[in-house]
C-alpha cells in the first residue's frame, strides 16, 4: 500500500490552490486513480500549464508539463513517456491504439 496522506497534486506554481490527499488516503498496488475536478477544484488549462505530485512538505516529488490539448485528447503516460490519446481509460491502465497518432510533451520531467 502506498499512504498518500498529506501528498498534494497542483498546477503550475501560482496556479489552482493544490488538492491534499486527506488522512488515511492508500492506494493498492496495481490500481489506478483518478481524480476528478469536482472532488479536487484543481483547473487545469487546455494550454500551456503542469501537473506536480508535492510531498507533504510542498516539495515537488514529479512533474509533466504540457502544451496545447489536442481536442478530445488526454495527457497520459505510458511507460515513462507522456502522451496525448484520444482513448482514455479512466481508473485503468492506459491504452494507446497503434493507429492513434500521438504528439509528444512539450516538458516531462
Amino acid at each position: 500500500m502506498a499512504d498518500l496522506s498529506g501528498w498534494k497534486i497542483d498546477d503550475s506554481e501560482g496556479g489552482s490552490n493544490p488538492f491534499t490527499f486527506p488522512d488515511q488516503s492508500e492506494l493498492a498496488p496495481d490500481t489506478y486513480l483518478l481524480l476528478p475536478r469536482r472532488q479536487t477544484s484543481l483547473q487545469l488549462n487546455n494550454d500551456l500549464d503542469s501537473v506536480r505530485l508535492l510531498r507533504p512538505d510542498s516539495t515537488v516529488k514529479d512533474e509533466v508539463a504540457y502544451g496545447e490539448a489536442p481536442e478530445g485528447s488526454s495527457y497520459s503516460k505510458d511507460g515513462i513517456v507522456w502522451k496525448w490519446t484520444v482513448s482514455p481509460t479512466p481508473g485503468a491502465i492506459n491504452v494507446f491504439p497503434k493507429q492513434e497518432e500521438t504528439k509528444p510533451a512539450a516538458v516531462s520531467m
